[in-house]
């Protein structure tokens, strides 16, 4: 992901369109990775579909998923905290192309390196860091510290856009991909801290679901709210970067909350 993004950056820079064959490039490598993949079998696995099948809840409208998000209290704020850090994390590829575009006058390549090919490049190098760390603890405990891993990136890369200092927006970027190789482990696992094997899935699939609509909403808020604030005061887009860590703290500062109450 981090080359093709690099290659796409590079080509869209030289101008023409030869950027567009990344698109079928891409598309053929999913067809081989598509290939791969389902040729893959998890263990255990004809036990586990009829298991599946002679549940209740494994009706296509089962609401158990609901069910969880309004009986197990931890489990909910859990995830409201995820909500809040997991939308300025969601808002802030678009809008950091947006102001490294329209404020700070850098080119396609150097875009597509600060919001794409860099952190994914430094979250590579250092999954393994946070895979020994998240074995070692309770996944709200994890946040209550990586949270502010991710709140002090964003800063960083705020104050780079806001005083026009690149050398800032390129540190930044280093340390929020180093905090987002702890941050996809833990969104893949931390439902695990509060289920077992025969929820597990709803679990999982309430925390998706919350995780598309964040998808869904929070880049346009952010869009929106770039838009009002250039069209009111010229210039003053290049502040938007303090809504995602707005969203990052809150979030942060919940999880710090939970811990404690856990381990008081």
């Amino acid at each position: 992901m981090a080359v093709s993004g690099f290659i796409t950056g590079f080509l869209a820079n030289s101008g023409g369109e030869a950027y567009r064959l990344v698109f079928i490039v891409s598309a053929g490598c999913s067809l081989v990775a598509i290939r791969i993949l389902s040729r893959l079998h998890l263990r255990h696995e004809e036990q586990i579909v009829i298991t599946e099948q002679r549940s209740p809840r494994r009706s296509v409208f089962s609401t158990h998923a609901w069910q969880i998000f309004k009986q197990d209290r931890r489990y909910r704020h859990y995830l409201l905290c995820m909500f809040a850090q997991g939308s300025g994390n969601l808002m802030y590829v678009p809008l950091l192309i947006l102001v490294l575009s329209e404020q700070l006058n850098q080119s396609a390549f150097v875009q597509v390196m600060l919001s794409s090919s860099v952190p994914l490049i430094c979250a590579a190098l250092t999954v393994r860091l946070w895979a020994n760390v998240i074995a070692s603890t309770h996944i709200v405990n994890f946040r209550a510290y990586h949270s502010w891993l991710m709140a002090l990136s964003m800063l960083v890369i705020a104050m780079g856009t806001i005083k026009f200092e690149m050398d800032f927006v390129w540190l930044g970027s280093i340390m929020f991909g180093i905090g987002l190789a702890g941050g996809r482990l833990g969104w893949n696992l931390g439902h695990n801290d509060f289920s077992n094997k025969s929820d597990s899935a709803d679990y999982m699939a309430l925390h998706v679901t919350l995780t598309g609509i964040r998808g869904l909403i929070m880049p346009l808020i952010g869009v929106i709210f770039y838009q009002v604030l250039e069209n009111n005061n010229p210039g003053y887009g290049r502040f938007i970067l303090l809504l995602p860590l707005a969203f990052i703290s809150i979030g942060a500062a919940g999880f710090v909350s939970i811990n404690r109450k856990i381990y008081d």
